[in-house]
């Protein structure tokens, strides 16, 4: 059974805010085998990378824009 992304009808307030909200994220991710735990890890340092590298093209562009 997957687990939802959502917070359940019944939860009491300290379970709707923000600090609420990352400690299910916090719980979430500890339930993960090691395995899932390291392949998200591997995930969000693509997504990085990829981030830096089009923001890197970003600026060149608009530098080469402003130069012209």
């Amino acid at each position: 059974m997957a687990k939802k992304w959502q917070i359940h009808k019944g939860a009491r307030d300290w379970e709707a805010d923000w600090s609420g909200d990352a400690r299910f994220h916090l719980r979430h991710f500890r339930a993960l085998p090691m395995e899932k735990k390291i392949q998200a890890v591997e995930e969000m340092c693509a997504l990085s990378a990829t981030l830096k590298e089009q923001r890197g093209n970003y600026r060149a562009k608009r530098k080469r824009k402003s130069n012209q």
